[in-house]
């Protein structure tokens, strides 16, 4: 989406978001054409991504 900070803040923020502990974000790597499932713990500071191709290409450019 081609939308600006501004805006893609003024249409979640009243959402509860920003309070839970675990995020679950879906990415898209362009270069593969594929989708994989990050999980975010934030209490712990930990990212778990989970790839169903087992994806030879680092993932760290994608986060």
């Amino acid at each position: 989406y081609q939308a600006s900070d501004s805006e893609l803040w003024r249409s979640t923020h009243h959402h509860k978001f920003w309070e839970k502990d675990v995020w679950i974000i879906p990415i898209h790597r362009q270069t593969e054409r594929h989708w994989v499932l990050a999980v975010l713990y934030l209490q712990h500071s930990e990212v778990h991504v989970f790839d169903s191709l087992a994806g030879n290409a680092l993932w760290n450019e994608d986060i």
